[in-house]
């Protein structure tokens, strides 16, 4: 068996000249060999310390660093000796590194372990640590330090908070959709016998005033449900090639007018094509909202800047937006205003949120812009700083197709008489009020009405009918069969009926069979009954 000696040897005199020789020898076979595995244990120590992605640290009674890891000097962009003698006032801004250290000799003085999340401000910007220390002792169990390690889950926390805050927009949106969904019915109603009885009476009568601030009141109640609607993603829309530049230049005489001559208005456009697939109604609202948001923002003037760029969002990029890689649009809609503070910046969007004074507004502008982006299949986002300005970023996914962009003209003027006919129409409304107007409304103008209440109901009158059945108005979502089922059951004996579809709301039951994009056959409520005579005879006239 191999040992290691020391051997130690001296010359000696000893006398009469007589010289000798000393040997002192040693085993120190054990001692080596734990030298050796106490070097191997360090350097397995130092590698694992040095090898995660945590920062661990140890440090004294002043709070002085008497070791810490590479993950965690690159926090502060240093290298361990740098910080080895150091507090963490090397590490972090002042009022974080006293909030740390403080933490630390409460931990100390309780001398137990404890597991929290801490902020800290690293170069201007919040961090969030998953942190857990302990009190360091030594043989004697005298606390003479702090052990620590600490993860960043700063990006974890940004996805969570991403998430909860899309949660809630979400939930919002659902009961947003039911309330529009219901006052819509009731809207029908009330601006539709409204607007009978105004066709009924002379301009001078008595009740023509008070009934027409009726109906108007009517019609700014219905435009709120639309707002609602377009927050909730549940609007039938029309995709079309749109080309943003030709939209915005579009627009732009009327938002000159809009915001003043006291707002410098700067287009910026790229010189690449930016052409997206979008409804161009939903296009037109979602910019005139952000242009009334940032003049509002700028009751003593400034520059309003509307800017298109093409760019390629990476998976990275694409993530932290809540879309997928590929090519966008990216407008920018960017105001020298009042800002927004950081503390209310993620309700912006929520219905209803607004900082105006009373009567001012509704807090629906930014929510419905914020429905029709991500209908779009688009993202939403802003940077502000109070007293400098806001700037909304919106991406929309890029036309894929070389179609051409859809040429914007003025819209046809719609006629001011409601077109007759003799056609037979059976209806189906599960709402009685709503059922019992659409029957005047047709019966009004020359129809034979067939009214259900339900699809099983519909299709028994029907079957009863002698004759031919030319329409079928349908409600999309009701109890029992829904306004599909009933159109496909309806085809088996009438294959060449035309129809139409109407709802208050064109929730999971429309997009789910297909309806969302049929803007040419549906009829969104509320609706009046002009608006109504005229959908049908353009329904009847189409080619089968």
């Amino acid at each position: 068996q191999q040992r290691i000696l020391t051997v130690s040897t001296s010359r000696i005199e000893i006398e009469d000249g007589v010289q000798g020789i000393v040997s002192l020898m040693q085993d120190v076979t054990k001692r080596r060999l734990a030298e050796a595995r106490l070097r191997q244990t360090t350097s397995l120590l130092e590698a694992v310390i040095n090898g995660t992605s945590d920062a661990i640290f140890v440090k004294d009674l002043s709070g002085r660093y008497l070791l810490i890891n590479e993950a965690a000097a690159t926090i502060a962009g240093k290298t361990p000796a740098d910080l080895i003698g150091k507090d963490d006032t090397s590490l972090f801004d002042r009022k974080s590194a006293e909030s740390v250290m403080e933490g630390d000799r409460q931990i100390m003085r309780q001398g137990s372990s404890v597991t929290f999340e801490e902020t800290t401000t690293v170069d201007g910007v919040k961090r969030c640590f998953h942190a857990t220390k302990g009190p360091y002792k030594n043989n004697a169990g005298e606390v003479i330090g702090l052990i620590g390690i600490s993860r960043d889950i700063t990006r974890q926390k940004l996805i969570e908070d991403q998430f909860h805050q899309a949660q809630k927009m979400e939930a919002i949106g659902q009961l947003a959709g039911g309330i529009a969904h219901d006052f819509n019915n009731l809207l029908t109603v009330i601006t539709g016998y409204a607007e009978i009885i105004l066709s009924e009476l002379s301009s001078d009568h008595g009740l023509t005033e008070p009934l027409t601030l009726i109906n108007e009141a009517g019609q700014r109640a219905a435009v709120l449900t639309a707002q609602l609607l377009a927050f909730s993603r549940k609007t039938i829309v029309e995709p079309k090639t749109l080309n943003l530049k030709r939209v915005i230049e579009h627009l732009g005489k009327m938002l000159r007018r809009l915001i003043g001559e006291h707002i410098v208005l700067n287009l910026d456009f790229s010189d690449k094509p930016c052409n997206v697939v979008a409804d161009l109604g939903q296009t037109e609202q979602m910019l005139m909202n952000l242009y009334v948001n940032a003049r509002d923002a700028m009751p003593n003037g400034g520059t309003l800047t509307i800017s298109t760029r093409a760019v390629v969002l990476s998976s990275i990029n694409a993530r932290n937006l809540d879309l997928r890689e590929g090519r966008y649009v990216r407008i920018l809609v960017s105001d020298t205003g009042v800002g927004i503070a950081p503390e209310i910046q993620n309700r912006v969007f929520e219905p209803f949120f607004t900082t105006k004074a009373a009567g001012s507004g509704t807090g629906l502008g930014l929510a419905t812009v914020y429905g029709i982006v991500r209908q779009s299949g688009g993202s939403i986002s802003l940077n502000s700083a109070v007293g400098i300005g806001t700037t909304f970023i919106v991406h929309l996914p890029a036309a894929e197709s070389a179609e051409s962009p859809a040429e914007l003209s003025a819209q046809d003027f719609a006629q001011d008489f409601a077109p007759i006919g003799t056609e037979t129409i059976c209806f189906v409304e599960d709402e009685e009020s709503v059922r019992r107007l659409i029957r005047l409304v047709l019966e009004t103008q020359g129809y034979t009405v067939i009214a259900a209440e339900s699809g099983a109901e519909a299709l028994a009158q029907a079957a009863d009918h002698v004759g031919n059945i030319d329409l079928l108005l349908t409600d999309v979502v009701m109890p029992g069969m829904n306004g599909r089922e009933l159109v496909e059951r309806f085809r088996r004996r009438w294959p060449l009926v035309h129809v139409l579809y109407m709802s208050g709301y064109t929730g999971d039951a429309v997009i789910r069979y297909g309806v969302e994009t049929a803007a040419d056959a549906f009829m969104q409520k509320p609706f009046t009954p002009l608006a109504l005579a005229r959908k049908i005879r353009q329904t009847l006239d189409r080619r089968r």
